[in-house]
């Protein structure tokens, strides 16, 4: 069996979690989500969810450490076959960096 790769790119991180800080930053501060409709906010509409989880996906090192291993899970009951012992990260993965660098 094959492993899995996780490619976690850093702008693309970066600005995601930025969008979702500043949804609820917006939220907290009463805007509607008429007047935060300008701002790109995600399509899932945000500002309505009341989650702990927002606050951990607002850090882009969770979107590298803490997403995979909930896609492991989602994977496994899909019902994917592959060899999860070696799966990696590609982004904070030395050999793969060193690899690409190469």
């Amino acid at each position: 069996l094959l492993p899995f790769a996780f490619h976690c790119s850093g702008y693309s991180i970066i600005e995601s979690a930025d969008r979702i800080r500043i949804a609820r930053e917006n939220r907290e501060a009463g805007d509607s989500p008429e007047e935060m409709s300008d701002s790109k906010l995600p399509g899932w509409e945000l500002p309505r969810l009341h989650s702990p989880f927002l606050r951990e996906i607002e850090e882009p090192y969770y979107w590298v450490e803490g997403i995979p291993l909930s896609a492991v899970e989602d994977l496994r009951q899909y019902g994917l076959g592959c060899d999860w012992r070696r799966s990696f990260v590609t982004a904070v993965n030395p050999f793969f960096d060193a690899f690409v660098s190469w």
